[in-house]
């Protein structure tokens, strides 16, 4: 479908095209008569060949239009003009549920529960009513829900009606949204509330562990995952979601319709009740908790978290199956409790409902003959507790290894009953807590273990552990040096001592960030992670020579981690080694095909290589599946620039500028600005008032940069304006950042001068 912007339907003129996808496009537009901007939605013109499309879309549109709620979207209208179909409805200027998580990924952060269930209490309660006028959705995505400042609103109530059987686009699409449909949708059936259902759980799920819970190469290979994996449990991908949360969104991602919840409220009242058991009304998991009120120990201090330059998601939640892993490895050999022989645990492999503990890389290779074991708790010469108290002790230890936390916790419990200074029973109910998410009992369980023993090594790990999952980093690097006193060759604790102070200690020596890494790698060579954080350490140093090999090297010990490819293929491209870049690139995506960062990435380093048919080819590609990305926009915008096509350049540019967080800058745009590029395709076409325009606009905002003033001042010297572009060459001068450009307006400045 060709734009239509600058064109009128009906009473309406169409402004700017906000988006378009496979059933339909979306366009800023006004309505004179009333005064009023809209957004109408313009449907494809290949659904009309389908012989029903007429009947659906008049009887759909007219149905959406009674829906009258405050977080649903309002329709106004519709009608066919031309063989046009289009709905007009409320115009949303606000950013969307994808663009808000998106941000808060970017940031290496989770959305705060307590927003979580705010925006779920109102989009389940919208859909509660719109399910009560038997009005199904069938296509709930974050891309669907909107926010107008803080109301939420849901978008597209009846388009997957409208298009009816029809389960393709003409370009092959399916309709619907594989990451969020339902098994039977997948299957062909249409869906019920527990089909909405469902794709809720899909959001919620993707709000506290920051990715959807399945992905493919091929959107009918994630419909295959839909019906028939296990869903990946959502603690196992992000360590700081509450087990009381995780168990609401595995009911809701129930394979069955019988299994999920059976309304929307439902979904709603059990994830805040979950989170309000959880105790956890905060950013996940950047925040301590007070501890509960019968504890003794001393509550831990609320501090702001700082933002973590960079907080590698996937591995904090790989880092809590570490903890897992090696607390069921220690608890096959329990400690020489009775004074007598060891007390062995069968080897039971776990059968969880809502966690399967399993061994990671790191684990595997810290309790390999190889490298020291460093999880297995070691008290230094302990107390003999009472036989009452050891024989709970290793009923909880069952417990905690069959996964059944409640019943391990009242063993544990029992134990310290039967004898207060049973240091063991502290720091396995603490590790025991902290798996269950109840946090400041955690605390204080670890804490009174360390004060009966102090020499219990794994307690102040798993303390020192807690506390870097709180972003409560002195406190961590507190605990995690001791470890490493009382056990130098504690390869985990370097680990996440570094890790406590590259991301939460403002003022952290580098040296000794990287003197703990260092040692990792001595310990334990062959743990890729130590390389992939070195060298990821090195690049935001600027240091590329040195992240190169660490780089290099974690690829080479991690092949299938498309990241560590990621962020080697950018230092190349920082090294001015492009097509290093795109081999890197490549690699990554030929593991993560679906990742569109790394189409992005490819394209902005063939922009760089001058490949423009290349470049636009990964450009149109990102913007096809996400239109709303800048930094694509920003590199189609060159690339038309560089072809001459100024006009599709300046639309380019100016999307660019929707984006007010300027997530485009990073990586390939970062001395750029979309205001001096608009500029300068106008200027090209000899549109210098709108040139002139944005270059002021850009010196208003910004009087102390040195571009727009150059720009600028060339324009008004082709235009004639001698004192005006003198007055900013001057400016060029003063705010040049170096003699380069000092010398260009001192060249300027003569030639205006005559000579």
């Amino acid at each position: 479908m060709a734009d239509m912007t600058g064109k009128t339907l009906g009473k309406y003129r169409l402004i700017e095209r906000l988006g378009r996808g496979g059933m339909a496009e979306v366009y800023r537009a006004y309505q004179p008569s009333l005064e009023r901007e809209v957004a109408i939605k313009v449907m494809h013109g290949y659904l009309a060949e389908d012989e029903g499309f007429v009947g659906r879309f008049k009887r759909e549109a007219r149905a959406v239009a009674t829906l009258r709620h405050p977080h649903i979207v309002q329709v106004y209208d519709f009608d066919i003009e031309d063989d046009t179909y289009y709905m007009v409805m409320e115009y949303i200027g606000g950013e969307t549920l994808k663009a808000r998580l998106k941000r808060f990924n970017a940031q290496g952060k989770r959305m705060p529960l307590e927003e979580v269930v705010r925006i779920f209490c109102a989009l389940c309660d919208a859909l509660d009513y719109a399910h009560a006028q038997g009005r199904i959705h069938r296509d709930i995505k974050p891309a669907n829900i909107m926010f107008d400042g803080e109301r939420l609103v849901l978008t597209d109530f009846g388009i997957a009606s409208i298009v009816g059987g029809t389960r393709y686009t003409a370009t092959g699409a399916m309709i619907g949204t594989p990451a969020y449909m339902s098994p039977e949708q997948g299957q062909g059936e249409p869906g019920d509330v527990r089909s909405d259902v469902y794709a809720l759980g899909v959001i919620l799920y993707e709000m506290v562990a920051g990715r959807v819970p399945y992905d493919a190469d091929t959107p009918l290979a994630i419909v295959l995952k839909h019906l028939n994996e296990p869903l990946p449990l959502p603690r196992q991908v992000s360590a700081g979601v509450p087990p009381t949360v995780e168990r609401v969104i595995l009911k809701a991602l129930a394979k069955s319709p019988d299994g999920r919840y059976q309304s929307a409220g439902g979904l709603a009242e059990a994830l805040e009740a979950a989170v309000e058991r959880a105790g956890i009304p905060t950013e996940i998991p950047s925040v301590p908790l007070e501890p509960a009120a019968e504890t003794t120990a001393p509550p831990p201090v609320a501090v702001p978290a700082p933002v973590p330059r960079r907080l590698p998601w996937g591995l904090i939640g790989v880092a809590s199956l570490i903890v897992v892993g090696l607390i069921a490895a220690a608890l096959l050999v329990l400690p020489n409790l009775r004074g007598g022989t060891e007390t062995t645990v069968p080897a039971v492999t776990p059968t969880p409902t809502a966690v399967t503990p399993t061994p990671t890389p790191l684990t595997a290779q810290l309790t390999s003959p190889a490298v020291p074991a460093t999880g297995v708790p070691s008290p230094a010469a302990p107390s003999t507790p009472q036989p009452e108290a050891v024989a709970y002790y290793e009923a909880g230890a069952a417990a905690f290894q069959d996964w059944d936390l409640e019943q391990a916790i009242q063993e544990l419990s029992l134990a310290v009953e039967a004898d207060p200074g049973f240091a063991e029973a502290y720091h396995l109910r603490g590790v025991v807590y902290r798996e269950a998410g109840q946090l400041a009992e955690a605390e204080a369980d670890l804490t009174q273990a360390i004060a009966l023993e102090p020499d219990l090594v794994e307690a102040y790990y798993e303390r020192g552990y807690l506390y870097l999952d709180l972003a409560r980093g002195e406190d961590a690097r507190r605990d995690l040096t001791t470890v490493i006193e009382l056990q130098p060759d504690h390869a985990e604790a370097y680990y996440r001592r570094a890790q406590a102070c590259d991301w939460y200690i403002h003022d952290c020596d580098r040296h000794l960030v990287l003197a703990d890494l260092g040692r990792v790698i001595e310990l334990a060579p062959d743990f890729a992670e130590v390389w992939l954080f070195r060298g990821e350490f090195y690049f935001w140093e600027e240091e590329y020579d040195l992240a190169l090999p660490d780089l290099t090297q974690a690829v080479e010990l991690a092949p299938d981690d498309a990241y560590a490819w990621e962020y080697l293929g950018h230092v190349y491209y920082m090294l001015d080694e492009d097509e290093e870049a795109i081999a890197r690139y490549n690699e990554a995506l030929q593991l993560d095909p679906t990742d569109l960062d790394y189409f992005y990435y490819r394209g902005a380093t063939y922009l760089e290589m001058g490949e423009l048919d290349a470049a636009l080819q990964d450009f149109d590609k990102v913007l096809l599946l996400e239109p709303e990305h800048s930094g694509a926009h920003y590199g189609r915008g060159r690339v038309h620039v560089a072809a001459g096509r100024y006009e599709e350049a300046i639309a380019d540019f100016t999307e660019v500028m929707k984006d007010k967080d300027e997530d485009y800058s990073w990586l390939y745009f970062e001395d750029d600005n979309p205001y001096v590029d608009r500029a300068l395709a106008y200027h090209a076409l000899g549109r210098d008032k709108e040139a002139l325009s944005d270059l002021g606009t850009l010196i208003e905002a910004y009087p102390d940069e040195y571009l727009p003033y150059y720009h600028r001042g060339l324009i008004y010297k082709e235009l004639g304006q001698t004192e005006a572009a003198m007055a900013d060459f001057k400016m060029l001068w003063e705010n040049a950042p170096d003699e380069e450009w000092q010398g260009k307006a001192e060249k300027e400045l003569q030639a205006l001068q005559g000579g």
